[in-house]
């Protein structure tokens, strides 16, 4: 378990650096297939000092999500600020990227809009998925062009000290989103040994920002985060325009975001905040089997025409699969082809939990019916108070 944890630190750094003295310097470290099973997060037997080092001195998320457990939707929904059936993007395939997908949104993504607004943005490693499904980093749009070609990943070390990142001195004024990753894994619970799933142990993710002379001292909080959070997060924290909140039909906005800057969290970590947290994933990808009292799945290129969106309040999970409709980008509520309930009000057991679904039992109808309600009426409905439409 040790030894695995550490093979799955694969990071990216990406430096934003503020061309003018007085704006802040944001330092990006993004981790692949990590989920939040570090000793800063009660996990003693993983050895991670330099990640324990830096949560000392920052706000340690305690419940962050993802908005989808596989990378390069998740990556793309992080960098734009916008939830995955606002992208079109679902799946690790070329002709995903949201740029270019049939009715395309216009998102700005983050080393875009900080580029935009006087920074100059490098980096090297896994940000964006890389190749097709990001338009090969996204390389026309979001990083500076003047001389600093975006490092990547699997080239050798000699190459690296090359690279134009290599050359920055680390600023004294920095952020660091010092950590994320894209989504968790699941190390052999539920019978799987993967990501892509809505439970728990594939959407939940550490989550870290240090801000000096704020998180001096370590925080943490238990509030609901979203990955989808990061983009007005350090934009706030930098001292720039914050893109405004999307709205219902604006997926042509040039900037906007679908969550919400947790720095009032940094003055206040048991304010009242998000009711719930959204994810989701698609099905089939593959290989499933006719589920009994349904029709057997309509192929289609991509594979998948079922849709499970989850949500996860302060002491339940809840997810309900949807027929989904890719061109739309929308569920249809009414044909819904599986319920899923688990109870988080207890602390977990190891290899025990979300193996019991409450869906179905007779004395959890109205807990199921008041989560459907919630779940349906989605993530603008549980925003911060401040947020909330």
């Amino acid at each position: 378990m040790q030894q695995f944890s550490l093979v799955l630190l694969f990071f990216l750094i990406t430096f934003i650096l503020a061309t003018n003295a007085k704006k802040k310097n944001v330092l990006f470290l993004a981790v692949d297939d990590l989920r939040p099973e570090l000793n800063v997060y009660g996990f003693d037997f993983i050895k991670s000092p330099n990640i324990d080092a830096l949560a000392s001195k920052s706000m340690l998320f305690e419940r962050a999500y993802c908005q989808i457990a596989v990378c390069s939707p998740s990556r793309a929904s992080l960098l734009t600020g916008r939830r995955p059936d606002t992208n079109h993007v679902w799946l690790i395939v070329a002709d995903e990227y949201w740029r270019t997908v049939p009715n395309a949104t216009n998102a700005t993504t983050i080393p875009q809009y900080f580029k935009e607004n006087g920074y100059i943005s490098i980096g090297m490693g896994k940000l964006f998925h890389p190749g097709p499904p990001s338009g090969n980093d996204d390389e026309e749009y979001s990083w500076s062009s003047e001389g600093l070609p975006y490092f990547h990943a699997g080239q050798n070390g000699s190459i690296a000290k090359n690279a134009a990142w290599y050359d920055f001195d680390q600023p004294d004024n920095y952020l660091q989103d010092v950590l994320w990753a894209d989504h968790g894994w699941q190390l052999g619970e539920h019978n799987e040994w993967c990501k892509h799933t809505n439970f728990e142990d594939a959407t939940r993710v550490p989550f870290i920002l240090h801000v000096p002379g704020v998180t001096d001292n370590g925080m943490k909080t238990d509030a609901l985060v979203e990955l989808v959070d990061i983009f007005p997060s350090l934009t706030e924290l930098a001292g720039i325009d914050v893109p405004p909140m999307c709205t219902e039909n604006s997926a042509k906005s040039i900037a906007c975001v679908e969550g919400s800057s947790v720095a009032p969290l940094l003055k206040n970590p048991t304010m009242e905040w998000k009711k719930a947290s959204f994810s989701q994933y698609p099905r089939p990808i593959s290989g499933l089997k006719q589920i009994p009292g349904k029709p057997p799945f309509a192929g289609n290129e991509h594979g998948e025409n079922v849709m499970g969106y989850t949500m996860r309040v302060d002491k339940y999970r809840f997810t309900e699969w949807y027929k989904f409709d890719r061109d739309t980008s929308k569920p249809n509520f009414t044909d819904t082809w599986g319920t899923e309930l688990y109870d988080h009000s207890a602390a977990s057991t190891f290899f025990n939990d979300e193996n019991v679904n409450l869906a179905y039992k007779p004395e959890m109808k109205e807990t199921v019916e008041e989560l459907r309600k919630m779940l349906q009426a989605g993530w603008r409905h549980a925003l911060p108070p401040n947020n909330r439409y």
